[in-house]
């Protein structure tokens, strides 16, 4: 076995956050009698996404992020006086949000029997702590890294140095990360010198610039390098 130490990615990875984020603020835009199709809420996950776009460049703070996102999305369908309100109710309503990906389950139970599994994560700690408690995938973590906790974000080395230096016995050249996400998780594991999978369901072209160890599509095939 290769790899004893998985430092797994949560959101988009093995917890489906769109499905998350779409019920948390369909139910926060009810509750403040605001229009709640899907145009409004598929308009404010772009907006989110450029939003932790520019904290992983370092462009914005967390906290400056939280409202922000919601000041721009209020005030381009004119209801901007509520922008706090609606920040308020979707980051509780989040909490409550613990889809996993179908087969996710599975994978990290299978995984635990041979690994040690962590969770590296840049989510906001209340949020993530509320999602993580509702998930009975989190038992079969070690420990989980929240970047609020650390006070660093991926793909910043400072995250991971944190995360290497706190784990027992931890090895660089028998881990691996395991995420979604090009900018934070794969880059952060270059930075870092630490092999990684880059999970890509959607079999998007690999960029020429970063040096991806492995590249899966399912999670059988990331059982199956892990395996080997």
């Amino acid at each position: 076995m290769k790899y004893e130490f998985l430092l797994f990615d949560a959101d988009h990875t093995l917890f489906d956050f769109k499905t998350g984020e779409y019920f948390a603020l369909k139910e926060a835009l009810e509750e403040l009698s605001l229009p709640s199709s899907d145009h409004y809420i598929e308009r404010y996950s772009e907006i989110n996404v450029k939003y932790w776009k520019m904290l992983e460049r370092g462009e914005i703070d967390k906290k400056s992020l939280m409202l922000a996102r919601f000041v721009e999305f209020a005030r381009e369908f004119g209801f901007e006086a509520k922008a706090q309100a609606l920040s308020d109710l979707y980051m509780r309503n989040l909490s409550r949000q613990a889809q996993l990906f179908d087969g996710a389950l599975e994978l990290i139970e299978r995984l635990s029997h041979d690994h040690r599994l962590f969770i590296i994560t840049n989510g906001v700690k209340s949020t993530q702590d509320g999602r993580f408690g509702l998930s009975s995938i989190t038992k079969y973590f070690e420990k989980i890294f929240i970047s609020e906790e650390i006070g660093a974000e991926k793909p910043s080395l400072d995250f991971f140095d944190a995360v290497m230096n706190s784990i027992e016995g931890f090895e660089r050249s028998r881990a691996i990360v395991i995420g979604d996400s090009l900018s934070s998780d794969i880059k952060g594991a270059v930075n870092a010198k630490i092999d990684c999978i880059w999970y890509n369901p959607e079999k998007k072209n690999a960029p020429a610039d970063l040096d991806i160890t492995y590249t899966a599509s399912s999670f059988e095939e990331i059982l199956n390098i892990l395996d080997n």
